[in-house]
C-alpha cells in the first residue's frame, strides 16, 4: 500500500526473480511492468512449525491471512484469482507465473 500510496510503478527487468511475498510489492505499483525473462513465483501460504500451536489455530489464521491478501490484491485492481496456482503449490515450491496469466490478472499492466 506505502507503493501504491507513493505513486511508484515497480518494474522488473529481464533476468530479476520476485518470488514468495515479492508480488505482493509488485502489485502495489501503479503501473506494473514484467520484462520478458523476469520471473515471478508464488506458493501456499504456511506458518513454521510450531508445537505450541493447535493446528485449528494455523488454518484460521492462514485463512485470515488469505483473505486480506484477496481484499488487497482487489484493492490493487489484481484479479485474486492469480492465487489459484499458489494455492496449489506446497511452500516449499515455487509456480512460476506465465506472462499471460499475469497480464490477464492484471499483475503485469505492460
Amino acid at each position: 500500500r506505502a507503493i501504491r500510496a507513493a505513486g511508484k510503478t515497480v518494474e522488473l527487468r529481464a533476468r530479476d526473480v520476485c518470488l514468495s511475498a515479492c508480488p505482493y510489492m509488485l502489485a502495489g505499483g501503479t503501473e506494473r511492468r514484467v520484462a520478458d525473462g523476469g520471473r515471478v513465483g508464488i506458493h501456499q501460504h504456511y506458518f513454521g512449525e510450531n508445537t505450541l500451536l493447535p493446528a485449528f489455530l494455523a488454518v484460521q489464521g492462514i485463512q485470515r491471512g488469505q483473505a486480506e491478501v484477496m481484499r488487497y490484491l482487489s484493492d490493487m485492481g489484481v484479479d485474486p484469482m492469480v492465487l489459484v496456482p499458489g494455492l496449489a503449490t506446497p511452500p516449499q515450491s515455487l509456480y512460476i507465473l506465465t506472462p499471460d496469466e499475469m497480464i490477464e490478472a492484471s499483475l503485469s499492466t505492460g
